[in-house]
């Protein structure tokens, strides 16, 4: 209740406007900007806020330790460094739509590039692969849709994550071409640590087979009797072992639906306005979002809360020929 319905309540509530989207937009943006002197502070100290504050550590630390480069992966008050990883990028990607459309162009007095830019340098000092590699597709969905006036990156995008989960659900595809690709860009141990991952997915999409429709569950029977402590890292799987095809596809509607409803009633010539493209920006949020939960679980209710503001603009909106 607290983690969806509450989170999609608020957005259907409050965000159910272009203004009001445009404000949630400029939120997530801020929202980053708040946490980059904290996650400068853990890359350099070490992940520590979260003991300093309330008293216990929210992950394993040894997570936190990262080869190669400068400092630690830092955690600040999120679950694990691969949510603050996502955060970040997540910020980066409504500053760009903001930027690019020209929506915000100066905050507290100063360009919106002079936060942009230190925002993606921070990024980068997170040490996630995959919050890199969201953030580079995301933008890239962005400029794609603004310079090239249509939306078939984000129809291209939805479909792309549609048929990743018919292939791998029931098995159909085992994803060792994905492995191969990893190794080749971001080298041996990321590809270990995405094995780890669809080798326990393939055994856990088999067991979940048995039970296709509801699922088996909560209470470790999503996992095969003879293997009751396999690790659940992806959203997608624990969805589909827990409540089946309806769960699974449930739950991916949340995230999925918005941004097709908006945009088959909003005309793609206007998707490049002002005060529209926010709303382009966090549907491509959503979606990046739901391409983290292929391979990760952090929830984070402000994806929800995104999610029902644009489902409430999807439902009262008109299709119509001017952009305002």
């Amino acid at each position: 209740t607290v983690a969806w319905i509450l989170p999609y309540f608020i957005g259907r509530l409050y965000f159910t406007s272009l203004p009001a989207i445009r404000e949630l937009t400029i939120a997530v943006f801020l929202g980053g900007i708040i946490y980059i002197p904290f996650v400068l502070w853990e890359v350099r100290m070490s992940p520590q806020l979260h003991q300093i504050f309330y008293g216990y550590f929210q992950h394993q630390f040894a997570q936190t330790v990262r080869g190669g480069g400068f400092g630690w992966r830092p955690m600040v008050f999120l679950q694990h460094g691969l949510a603050v990883g996502m955060w970040m990028a997540t910020a980066s990607l409504a500053g760009v739509a903001l930027w690019l459309s020209g929506s915000l162009k100066r905050l507290f007095g100063f360009p919106i590039l002079a936060y942009l830019v230190p925002m993606l340098f921070t990024t980068f000092l997170c040490k996630s692969a995959g919050a890199l590699a969201i953030l580079f597709i995301g933008a890239a969905v962005l400029f794609t849709v603004y310079y090239g006036k249509s939306g078939l990156a984000v129809y291209a995008t939805t479909a792309g994550i549609c048929l990743f989960l018919i292939v791998r659900a029931p098995g159909i595809w085992d994803a060792q071409a994905l492995i191969d690709h990893s190794e080749t860009l971001f080298g041996a141990d990321r590809a270990s640590s995405l094995q780890f991952r669809v080798d326990n997915e393939n055994i856990l999409a088999a067991h979940a087979m048995n039970r296709p429709v509801f699922g088996w569950g909560r209470f470790n029977r999503n996992r095969p009797p003879h293997r009751p402590t396999m690790a659940t890292d992806s959203m997608w799987i624990i969805h589909f072992g827990q409540r089946g095809f309806v769960g699974l596809t449930a739950a991916c509607a949340v995230l999925l639906l918005p941004g097709v409803m908006l945009a088959r009633k909003t005309p793609q010539q206007a998707w490049t306005h002002p005060l529209i493209f926010p709303a382009v920006g966090l549907v491509v949020i959503l979606l990046m979002f739901m391409i983290d939960n292929l391979f990760n679980n952090m929830h984070n209710p402000i994806y929800i809360v995104v999610a029902g503001g644009l489902m409430g603009l999807a439902g009262g909106a008109r299709k119509r020929r001017t952009p305002v």
